[in-house]
């Protein structure tokens, strides 16, 4: 199943069912396998020797909270112990609130912790910027499993307009056992969508934004 054809089916859909998310996590594992050309990827990608994490957009209404799910692949060649995710974006009207794990980190037993750091823009405007760090179990030599990682779940403001707030990533990996960080590692960002009250909020299981 090609991305264009997922990405109709969770349109229609709304929020995203099992048979989806299975659908999608397949063109997801396809697109960086190669059988799918990744979607408007600046420069090609070593699926051998490069991480690779991705968020996912989302959507919710003034005072609910945005469930941003965080997909990570391994690469083929080099287990990745650790991994360290920076999301940042203006957090006037959009608030961490915690991170949960997402199906994979439970089966594999992989501790999840997070931090967040408020900021200023080059604009003076307020900023908050969530550092994600997943672990395999001490003494592990296994890597980070494929898939869903985590959920990063962000509370908007009562009195949030709709708007479209961008979420900024950067990350760094490390194999089991070792401090010393792998030289490539992708991230890729996403949009959490304000919507008007009254407007039911969906997620994409993922979406490729780079």
């Amino acid at each position: 199943m090609m991305f264009r054809e997922v990405l109709s089916l969770v349109a229609q859909n709304g929020r995203c069912n099992m048979t989806l998310r299975m659908a999608v996590f397949i063109a997801l594992l396809a697109a960086f396998s190669g059988l799918v050309p990744a979607v408007a990827q600046e420069t090609e990608i070593d699926v051998a020797t490069t991480p690779r994490v991705s968020l996912g957009k989302t959507s919710a209404s003034p005072e609910e909270t945005a469930m941003v799910p965080v997909y990570f692949i391994p690469p083929k060649s080099i287990p990745v112990g650790r991994l360290k995710l920076d999301v940042s974006f203006v957090s006037v009207n959009l608030k961490f609130d915690r991170v949960e794990p997402g199906p994979v980190a439970d089966s594999a037993k992989v501790h999840l912790s997070a931090q967040v750091t408020p900021g200023k823009n080059e604009n003076g405007i307020e900023t908050s910027t969530v550092a994600l760090v997943a672990t395999v179990p001490e003494q592990s030599a296994d890597s980070l499993p494929a898939g869903l990682l985590a959920y990063i779940t962000l509370r908007v403001s009562a009195t949030a307009r709709p708007a479209k707030i961008t979420l900024k990533t950067s990350a760094e990996a490390t194999r089991p056992g070792s401090t010393d960080p792998l030289p490539d590692v992708r991230s890729f960002g996403a949009e959490v969508e304000v919507m008007a009250p009254g407007y039911s909020p969906t997620v994409v299981c993922f979406f490729f934004t780079h």
